[in-house]
């Protein structure tokens, strides 16, 4: 299957698997395991031989890919309310902030010094020994994004009603208004010009 990635932070991509956060049935993109991997390995998160591997999770050992699975619906959920009250001048409550730092921890503590030319690099690898690390580039791209006040002010909601991705408006005048102008562009477009033919001829 192949996932959308069109906010321009692999974060808000993720928060974006679940559709219509605030309505009365949200949409879920992610449904398991599985879906997990693979949105991580669609995303660049995974190598395709180790998102391989990740996969075999599921039927290896159900209870501990369903654990992680949920783990990782705690993570979208914590960074969906904490990027709703940033973009709503309010602070984030200070449990999700709590949740978020664990989570941060957890990645931090998997990062490892690899060498660069004439430096050293910080590398955070996904391993399939260690399934949790999927989250890891999530969590880091979340820390970037939520602690930069130039990026955080380029966040945007697609101003389509029935949608409401997130996305980050690096737009040359800063007007992008729609998550893709190929999905809910065209359909806004199409809609005010049929309101405003209506009734004519």
């Amino acid at each position: 299957m192949a996932y959308e990635l069109i906010a321009g932070d692999l974060s808000l991509d993720f928060v974006n698997t679940l559709e219509r956060h605030e309505g009365p049935a949200p949409e879920e993109v992610l449904t398991s395991w599985r879906d997990l991997v693979d949105w991580a390995a669609g995303a660049g998160v995974a190598a395709p031989q180790v998102a391989g591997r990740l996969r075999t999770l599921g039927t290896r050992d159900p209870p501990a890919a369903k654990a992680l699975f949920r783990r990782a619906q705690q993570l979208r959920d914590c960074l969906y309310r904490v990027v709703t009250a940033l973009l709503a001048e309010r602070a984030p409550a200070a449990d999700d902030l709590r949740l978020f730092g664990g989570f941060l921890a957890e990645a931090q503590a998997a990062v490892v010094l690899r060498a660069a030319p004439g430096v050293l690099a910080l590398d955070l690898q996904v391993s399939a020994d260690r399934p949790a690390s999927l989250l890891g580039p999530v969590v880091t791209a979340a820390a970037r994004l939520l602690t930069s006040r130039e990026t955080v002010a380029l966040i945007r909601r697609c101003d389509a009603e029935t949608c409401r991705q997130f996305f980050v408006d690096r737009s040359k005048n800063r007007s992008r208004r729609w998550c893709d102008m190929k999905l809910c562009g065209n359909r806004a477009k199409a809609r005010a010009y049929y309101r405003q033919h209506r009734g004519r001829g």
